[in-house]
Formats: structure tokens, sequence, C-alpha cells
């Protein structure tokens, strides 16, 4: 058999393990007549004797003195009364009686109980409900909660709500000093947030970087209890140390959490006399607390999301890209740098708000039809990770834009709609430039073979699926040496260009034409051969008009025309083409030598 000692220790490590987080008060005592304490949680020490926690920390929560002087039964007969009907049933439940508080006073309280065996020994468990049906519970604490939740859910400036909170309740427990420390970096602490009495000197100023060894930090943030005292002379001399030089006489400090996390406490000084701090008193306190948490809380979300914005803000502003978020419902906008502002010419105010095609294009009465947003799939609660790009004419600058769309989680927490837009016009018309140059004959200003070419087998390709009617004609000058001999080659030269343009100004915009050579075009229309032949001939008719009324010579071609849609290969098209240009040219010198 273990030692008394021994066996006391391994009882009070598996009742601890058991009861040290149930948030109703639990003692556990042995079975004797002076029912000896084994142990007793910080809900029960709250409860009896709230200044006992500074004395008793968790590495030792057993009293082991008899349960009378913990539990200070208003009558004494009730500590006999409890064991002897555990001796006959073994447990209870509902037994109503009060105890004595040197803080609350009466305490009306309910128990149940039962007894436990364990090892060799007997225990009796006893659970402690506060009953309130037998109190005259004043309404005072209630209204000053009701002001404090109704200043935290209507107050837009959380700084002056907090101050308010403070400044009310403070009065309303008739303390000297309340204040609230947060958690900072490195091991430290500040006070962010203080209201004083008449007359009490405030202590804000000095206590900005408070490191956390320099006092009972981890006893304060305890999770499982409170940080109070009746008489600060009783506390550690390293608390003592920082809580004397402000007048401290007593004080009540509640740990502030975001979940589980400890974000820094409140505390309540008063600096006239030592008090008692009553049951109720703390747990209206602790209930103060639960507020100003989520109140700092608010705060830091809100914090954090002006200093993500304005570090948005700050980095797009020096980006020469457009970038803007709006909303995928509604299509507000959320956010604009200045490269958007200015491209447009309207300040960031004139745009945040305003609905995304009343702002960003011209002549919209909703949804652009080109609107990024319905294509960009996202589930309601998480960002798609695709991003969407494509080259965007804007139709108020007129300029070109490469644009990049996904779909993020905004500072706010909703999904938006991200837009980054680089300016490509100047890239744009290079490569309208170097596309001129690649696909342009200089002279004439019409399509080059090569580009002529490339357009042929494009074509080519397409009707071999859909066979839609399509003329290849080979066209040729007629009498452009002896234009360059009599009157020289820029003559020549510009005979070439009036054929040219006498072309273009009949063909449509699906039709193509190209220089094939010096003096011979290729032009591929969209019709039948009798179809064609029409146009060519219309052509044949403006040149023939033309040569009498401005060139001083005659200006003709020959041409011929086949069916593109029939060969198998551009080439083969092209070569019948160019083979029935020739015989009808050789007609056409026969009829000329024949004086036809």
């Amino acid at each position: 058999m273990r030692s008394g000692g021994m066996e006391l220790k391994l009882n009070k490590f598996i009742f601890e393990n058991i009861y040290k987080d149930i948030n109703i008060p639990v003692i556990v005592c042995e079975d004797g007549d002076d029912m000896m304490v084994s142990f007793a949680n910080r809900e029960a020490y709250l409860l009896l004797n709230p200044s006992i926690i500074l004395d008793k920390p968790d590495a030792d929560s057993s009293l082991h003195i008899p349960l009378r002087q913990l539990m200070r039964f208003q009558n004494e007969g009730d500590q006999d009364n409890i064991r002897q009907t555990l001796e006959h049933a073994s447990s209870l439940s509902q037994y109503s009686l009060k105890l004595m508080s040197p803080e609350a006073g009466v305490i009306p309280v309910k128990i149940a109980a039962n007894i436990a065996n364990l090892e060799e020994s007997k225990y009796i468990i006893i659970y402690i409900y506060y009953d309130e049906s037998d109190c005259d519970l004043s309404n005072e604490y209630n209204d000053i909660l009701a002001y404090v939740l109704n200043t935290s859910y209507h107050s837009t400036d959380i700084n002056q709500a907090v101050q308010m909170i403070l400044s009310r309740v403070g009065e309303y427990i008739g303390v000297s000093r309340v204040y609230i420390f947060e958690d900072l970096f490195n091991n430290y602490t500040r006070n962010t947030y203080e209201w004083c009495a008449p007359g009490v000197e405030p202590a804000i100023q000095d206590l900005q970087n408070l490191c956390k060894d320099d006092y009972s930090y981890d006893i304060i943030v305890d999770p499982s209890g409170l940080y109070v005292s009746d008489d600060v002379s009783t506390l550690t001399e390293k608390d003592r140390a920082i809580l004397e030089p402000q007048g401290i006489k007593a004080l009540a400090i509640l740990p502030l959490f975001q979940q589980d996390m400890s974000i820094g406490f409140i505390g309540y000084d008063d600096c006239v006399k030592t008090r008692l701090w009553s049951y109720k008193e703390l747990m209206f306190l602790k209930g103060v607390g639960s507020v100003i948490s989520s109140l700092i809380i608010r705060r830091n979300e809100e914090t954090e999301i002006i200093r993500s914005y304005e570090v948005l803000q700050t980095i797009s502003d020096n980006i020469d890209s457009i970038i803007y978020v709006n909303d995928m419902e509604t299509f507000e906008l959320k956010f604009v740098n200045r490269t958007l502002s200015e491209q447009l010419g309207v300040k960031s105010e004139g745009l945040l708000g305003r609905k995304c095609w009343e702002v960003l294009q011209k002549g919209m009465n909703g949804p652009c039809p080109f609107c990024p947003i319905p294509k960009l799939q996202y589930n309601g609660c998480a960002p798609d990770k695709g991003v969407k790009e494509y080259e965007h004419q804007n139709t108020i600058t007129g300029n070109w834009y490469w644009v990049k769309d996904s779909v993020i989680r905004w500072v706010d927490g909703t999904l938006a709609h991200f837009e980054v837009a680089i300016d490509i016009t100047l890239r744009k018309k290079y490569e309208e430039q170097l596309h001129y140059f690649a696909s342009t004959d200089v002279l004439t200003g019409v399509s080059n073979r090569e580009w002529g070419v490339k357009m042929l087998h494009k074509t080519h390709g397409a009707i071999q699926l859909t066979k839609p009617a399509a003329s290849l004609c080979f066209i040729d000058m007629d009498g452009l040496k002896p234009i360059n001999d009599i009157y020289g080659h820029a003559v020549g030269d510009e005979a070439i260009n009036t054929v040219a343009r006498a072309i273009s100004r009949r063909i449509r915009k699906e039709d193509m034409v190209c220089r094939w050579g010096g003096d011979e075009f290729l032009v591929l229309l969209a019709c039948d051969v009798m179809n064609a032949d029409a146009v060519i001939r219309e052509i044949q008719e403006d040149l023939k008009a033309k040569s009498g009324n401005d060139t001083g010579h005659s200006l003709s071609f020959s041409y011929g025309i086949v069916d593109f849609t029939m060969f198998d290969s551009v080439e083969a098209a092209v070569a019948a083409a160019d083979s029935s240009m020739y015989n009808n040219k050789n007609s056409k010198y026969s009829r000329i030598r024949d004086g036809r």
C-alpha cells in the first residue's frame, strides 16, 4: 500500500486531469468525518474564494483542509447531511444550500455529489451550481452588459467604443482604473486603452513596452482562471514592483482570447482600498472581457484590411499596368490603381463604387458582352486557380491591352474579379508595321507574293471542309515593256499601281489580291467562275476608261480564271489559272496580228 503522501499526490493528478477544465465548480473530498479536500478546480476557487487563485497555482490544486473550511456552510449541519445521504444512496442531486463567501456574502447553490472508489480509497465528488432562483439578483449587471453589447454592435469607431465601455464599467464597479494590454511581438505587451477615475493619474504612457518576463504574464492569461487579488501586498515581489508604484491596492485581471490564443488582458485596479471581489462581479467582468475581445479582434481585422489595401495601393500605383478589382455579383469597383485613373482621366473617388461597365467602357447599359466574369469558374467559396488571358481594345481610350482575369479572395473576405491589363498599343502598332512590311507589296500596297501564298493555302484548307464558291484569277498586264522603254520605269511603275488600284476598288473584303510578279497579279474571289469573270471584265472597263482620260497610253491586261475548289493543291490551281491566262493572251495577240 502506498504512503499517504504518495497516494494523495497520485489521486490529485487523476482528479486534476478529469476536472481541471470543467467550467462548473468541482470539489473532491476524502470520505471521512472532516471530508478533507483532495482537489478543487479553479471554478470552485472562483466561486468560494477568488483571491485564493493566486495562492494556489496549478502545480498544487489541493488545499487538504476540511470541506467546511472551504465551502463555509451557512447551515453547519449541511456537511453531515451530504455525507449521510451519500452513505445510503451513493449519490444525490439538486441539494439546495447556502454558502458564506468573504467576497460575495451568502451564495445560494445547488449541489450534486457521488461516491468514487480509487484503489483502496473512497472519495466524494461534489458539483456546485449557482442557484439564481433563490437569490434576489439585481438587474444592474444585465443593464450594464446590455449597454456594453449595444455599444459594441452599433459603434463604427472601435477605439471610441472600447473607451466608452471601459468608462461605464469602471464607474459602475467603482474601481480607480480600467486598462487593456495587448500582445506585441518579441515577448512584449503594450497598454493600448485606459480609463481613470477622477483624480487618478494615468499610467498608459509608461506602459507601452512591458516585457512579459517582468510580471506574471503566464498566470494572467491562463485560460482556466483569473488573476484576482483582494490585497496586492500579498503578491510576489516581482508583481508588487509594478503595481505598488501605481498606488494599486486590489486588482482583477481577465485574459482576452481569440479562439485559443491569448491576445492580451483587461485589468481593473482599485487604488483607494483593498476589496473583496464577488463571484457575481467577476462573472460580469468576464462577460465584459468577451465583448472587449471581440472588439479588439474586429479592430485588428479592419486594421489588417486597411493595411493590406494601402500596401496594394502603393505597389499597384507604381506599376504601369492597369489593375482593378470589382464585385462578381454587382460589378461595382472595389479597387483601382493610379494608372487606370490617369488613362480614363477620372480620379479614383469617381470610379470606386461604380459599376465597371459604366465607367470602363463606352455606351454600355449593362454588363459588356465580352465580360470575363461568367467565364471565370468559381464555386462560391474558393477562388479559381485559372487565369483567363486575351487581347482587348478599350472603347474609351482606344488602346489595346493584354488582359489577365482571375478570381481572388479580396481583403474583406469576399470573392472578387481581379484584372491586370498591360497596355500593348505600341506593340500592336509595331506588329501592324511588321505585318505590313511582311505581307504588303511596297510598290502597289496590295499583298505581296509570300503573303498571297499563305492566304491561298489557308483558304484552300478551309474550302476543303465547307466547299464555298471560290475562283482564282491570274492577271498579266499587256504592253508594260513598251511603256518602260518609251516613258521610263517611273511611268511603268505607275501603270502597275493603276492596275492594282483598279483591282482593289472592285473586289470585296472577303476577296484577296496579291502582286505575284513584276506585272502579274493573283485575285481570289469568293464567287463562282461566271461571276468572277464579270468582276474582272468590270476592272478591264475601268482601266480602258482611265487609259483614255489620264495616262496618255493604253492600259490593259490578260487573265485566266479557274474554279479554286476543283484543285487538290494551291500550286495546281495557280498553274491552271496561269495557263488559261497565257492562252487568252496568245489569242488576243493573234487577233491583233490578224487585224481582227
